[in-house]
């Protein structure tokens, strides 16, 4: 069992692919693998400028799928979790899961100072359960 944090910029850069091959390093079979997203911030409250669009879609033209246009010129709501379940099927993992809970809608539920471990506990124990 493992988790990985992917904001915009990891994803981007292959941190996703990066956590598959390195549990394939360790004997893992990303057939095997059940990736479990979230919870994150939800596409309608993740507004980017048109770089960081620029910047996804240079590296690969069919990250424009994850991008609506935002309210104001030049802005864009970015869907990070389905880019992210999108990179983890690239890699070639098959169960992919999603919890839906979006970290800023949710705000709550998911203060600041315990956003990071609230979200990588729920990521092992939903991992965990999913496993038994």
């Amino acid at each position: 069992m493992g988790a990985a944090h992917a904001g915009w910029k990891g994803a981007l850069k292959g941190i996703l692919q990066s956590t598959v091959r390195t549990i394939e390093s360790l004997g893992g079979v990303k057939e095997h693998i059940t990736a479990v997203i979230g919870p994150c911030i939800d596409q309608q409250s993740y507004e980017m400028g048109a770089e960081v669009f620029d910047d996804f879609t240079k590296q690969d033209p069919q990250s424009k799928a994850f991008f609506v246009d935002g309210n104001k010129p030049d802005k864009f709501l970015f869907d990070l979790p389905g880019y992210v379940a999108f990179c983890l099927k690239q890699a070639g993992v098959l169960r992919i899961e999603d919890v839906g809970l979006s970290t800023y809608t949710h705000e709550e539920m998911f203060l600041v100072a315990v956003a990071h471990f609230i979200r990588d506990i729920l990521v092992l124990a939903i991992s965990y359960l999913l496993f038994l």
